[in-house]
């Protein structure tokens, strides 16, 4: 019915941010983050650990206090930083940063991106360090273990990257073998667990969207806060998204008429504030919506602002008081996402960005990708999409962008510290430019 909300908002919420520190949120300085997929589904791990006998993965194990489960844009932040190591040597108990063994590799990842104190064990790891995940619900940096035929328990650990059955950054056991990428299924057995690393609950507040507001920006954060600058706060989801339970903050849309927001969640619930609600793909349902293998991921304006389309991860698209252009569900390739969605001001369509780089035109013109001018690539994949000046600017995790259709304004290639990654870009009110949001919670904006 028209009067509910989803979740209905709560008079009196806590404002829990605004202020700036050196270009940052206030809060996330202390927090790094991402949010990317990347194509070839991949694990990162080095070398073979030695077993620990006799252990076995026991059941789901419950969040340690003051921990939660890792979001997405954590654990793609992880994804980031294993493959940085890349080429490094292995080394028996090595933990980095200049070499490694294997879940030393998947703890310094986690360490170095949000503060995760994992065993330098893989058995523990397994047993302690993550909740449980099924293999159809993998996200980048969630922790795969193997054991070996003849030992008992876990022999080793990597780090998913990304869900196409494809491969692993690895390093045997053996020094002539350095940090590599290879196939996730090339270990002498199949994976026996799976699991998403358990990160302290600070984390929650990882920078996740930036959207442009008229006079200034708005950034979401996972736990659904909101940062607002040069802009009118208009309230958050703040202590009430039920992150500790896989659900969190993903996409922040601008309602220009009242200069109001919508916030997504990746279970599809959309929550308005100051600004008109029509639905959602979580109060609506429908065959595979609101899974956690097909979560919401991007929301984007209708047409002048009116209603607002919804992307989920396997490329369709639910529209509430819009037109509804098409989609790629069913279209997608095995092993690629969609990742983001930006609207055509002009016609009222909207592109779709996928893992593998392409970018797919519904009732909107196409100008290119960069996977048909070959500049996607798995140690530097996209991660966002923006509409800008009638044509559209992609990024990447390094924080270069390609633009299409519109001028090149500038970019973060080649300058983001090793640990910072590009997360999410947004345009500038329809005028050439656009605001790169980096996990360390900073903003570049280039005009």
């Amino acid at each position: 019915p028209a009067t509910f909300r989803d979740p209905p908002e709560r008079p009196g919420a806590i404002r829990e941010g605004g202020a700036m520190q050196h270009g940052r949120t206030a809060d996330a300085g202390a927090a790094r983050t991402r949010r990317a997929a990347s194509t070839g589904s991949l694990l990162v791990a080095a070398a073979a650990c030695v077993a620990a006998v006799g252990v076995v993965v026991p059941a789901t194990p419950a969040s340690a206090a003051g921990t939660i489960p890792a979001p997405p844009v954590v654990g793609e932040l992880a994804t980031h930083i294993a493959l940085e190591q890349l080429g490094k040597p292995y080394a028996w108990g090595g933990a980095g940063p200049d070499a490694f063994d294997c879940s030393g590799l998947t703890a310094y990842s986690w360490d170095t991106a949000a503060g995760a104190d994992l065993s330098l064990v893989a058995a523990t790891q397994a047993s302690a360090d993550v909740v449980p995940t099924a293999g159809s619900s993998l996200e980048p940096g969630d922790l795969v273990f193997y054991d070996d035929p003849g030992v008992a328990g876990i022999a080793h650990v990597s780090l998913f990257v990304a869900n196409d059955a494809g491969s692993v950054v690895e390093s045997a056991d053996n020094p002539a073998l350095p940090v590599r990428l290879q196939p996730m299924g090339w270990w002498t057995s199949p994976p026996v667990a799976m699991g998403r690393p358990l990160v302290p609950a600070a984390d929650a507040g990882f920078p996740a969207a930036i959207q442009d507001a008229g006079s200034g920006y708005d950034l979401l954060k996972a736990n659904g806060g909101v940062d607002n600058f040069g802009a009118p706060w208009h309230g958050s989801l703040a202590g009430r998204m039920p992150i500790g339970a896989g659900v969190d903050g993903v996409g922040l849309a601008n309602e220009p008429t009242t200069g109001g927001y919508w916030i997504l969640s990746s279970d599809g619930g959309v929550s308005n504030f100051d600004a008109p609600w029509f639905g959602s793909p979580r109060a609506s349902g429908g065959p595979g919506a609101n899974t956690v293998a097909n979560p919401a991921v991007a929301i984007a304006a209708g047409h002048q602002g009116v209603g607002y389309d919804v992307l989920r991860g396997n490329g369709g698209v639910d529209n509430f008081h819009t037109p509804w252009h098409g989609s790629l569900a069913g279209r997608l390739p095995a092993g690629t996402v969609a990742l983001g969605l930006a609207g055509d001001s002009a016609t009222g369509g909207y592109w779709i960005l996928t893992s593998d780089g392409g970018v797919s035109n519904f009732d909107a013109p196409w100008f290119g990708s960069p996977r048909a001018s070959g500049t996607a690539s798995l140690t530097n994949p996209v991660v966002a999409i923006a509409a800008e000046g009638g044509g559209y600017a992609v990024l990447f995790a390094g924080g270069g962008v390609e633009t299409f259709g519109v001028a090149w304004a500038g970019s973060l290639a080649g300058r983001l510290p090793g640990d910072v990654m590009a997360i999410a870009l947004a345009g500038v009110g329809g005028r050439a430019g656009y605001r790169i949001l980096e996990s360390d919670g900073q903003v570049a904006s280039f005009s």
